[in-house]
């Protein structure tokens, strides 16, 4: 391995620059809307790059629903402080408690949903990095040294596996929705990522084909045993069961936020692009297997986080501090949430699509529900 990985709480920097630059954009015209068409799962096995099962034809331009700020479907319930600048949410224990997770060496807060009540908080030793949270709530994936990966058990400070971590990179870990699993990536010849079993730290296989000049990489583990990759300008969603790859999804700008429609094939980036001769913040609707780019929709702030909703039917978007909802199908505005921060920095709805969680830049944690 030659090429040192770059913090995460360092790459989330760069969309922050971007979102000075960005302010002045003028909004451009509502987004093309294609016909909806049948969300197609995964194939089970796969040896190759996968072709498009399905097409999508262009259709008018559809102007989108724009009712007021805060307008019903979400509202606030609680304002957690956190005292972080960034920090990721996370939903454990089946949506029974919440988490602010601060990757690198910042505490991990957890709350009980209901009555937001502290009842967990993990502080790193001096030299460690917390690299990821596990939905089981007290599971982390630390590194000490760069060259081993550990699992701990916060609850009681045991360390259950040690992962050898051979590239020496600083490591890019990512737990499955269901914690059973652990992806960590590895750049030594190609890019690979590793599976592990959580209980009993084994490797259980290998996974390659994506592709980047960058050093500058992450993934993310989704639901139905999907990996999508991100780098600098380019994401590209994976079976992790076969290894198959999706078609490259290219950006003209860095991307600030990805997600993957869990009960189906769409896939959100959100990223700059040209629109009328100016350079716009966008976010962009794909089939994330065959690469059709199914819609535009612009923005007048830089987009930080994106979050669909556990049934697919919500596209959650953080445009600047506040929060939107979209129909991702439709695309109607159903909603904007708004915080007291200048940055809403991550997202994440809870198990059953009940709650929906925000970070921001004012070190708190907002928790919103229907």
């Amino acid at each position: 391995m030659n090429r040192p990985f770059l913090p995460s709480v360092l790459r989330n920097a760069i969309p922050l620059v971007l979102a000075v630059v960005l302010a002045a954009c003028t909004t451009p015209p509502a987004p093309v809307v294609p016909a909806p068409t049948e969300q197609i799962k995964a194939p089970a096995t796969a040896t190759a790059t996968l072709e498009p099962t399905a097409t999508f034809e262009p259709t008018a331009t559809l102007e989108p629903t724009l009712p007021p700020e805060d307008a019903g479907i979400f509202h606030l319930r609680a304002t957690l402080p956190v005292d972080a600048f960034y920090f990721r949410p996370v939903w454990v224990n089946n949506g029974s408690g919440l988490a602010a997770h601060l990757t690198g060496e910042g505490d991990t807060i957890l709350f009980s949903t209901g009555d937001w009540a502290e009842t967990l908080r993990y502080t790193p030793a001096a030299g460690e990095t917390v690299l990821d949270l596990s939905p089981d709530g007290h599971t982390i994936a630390r590194t000490l040294d760069l060259s081993t990966v550990e699992l701990v058990d916060i609850a009681s400070n045991t360390v259950l596996h040690t992962i050898q971590h051979a590239s020496g990179s600083y490591p890019v870990v990512s737990f499955s929705p269901d914690g059973e699993y652990l992806a960590v990536g590895n750049w030594q010849e190609a890019l690979v990522a590793d599976i592990y079993r959580v209980r009993d730290g084994s490797l259980l296989w290998t996974l390659s084909g994506f592709s980047t000049a960058a050093p500058v990489y992450h993934f993310t583990f989704v639901e139905s045993m999907r990996l999508l990759w991100a780098s600098r300008a380019h994401a590209q969603v994976m079976d992790a069961a076969s290894g198959a790859m999706g078609a490259p999804l290219l950006h003209e700008d860095f991307i600030s936020a990805e997600a993957i429609n869990p009960a189906g094939r769409q896939t959100a980036t959100a990223a700059a692009g040209m629109v009328n001769g100016e350079y716009t913040p966008l976010i962009f609707l794909w089939d994330g297997w065959s690469g059709e780019q199914l819609a535009t929709i612009p923005t007048a702030k830089y987009v930080a986080s994106l979050d669909y909703s556990p049934d697919g039917t919500l596209l959650a978007a953080a445009v600047g501090g506040t929060v939107q909802i979209w129909d991702p199908q439709t695309l109607t505005l159903l909603g904007t949430l708004t915080t007291t921060a200048e940055t809403v920095t991550g997202l994440a709805f809870s198990p059953d699509g009940t709650w929906l969680a925000s970070a921001a830049s004012d070190g708190n944690l907002y928790v919103w529900s229907r």
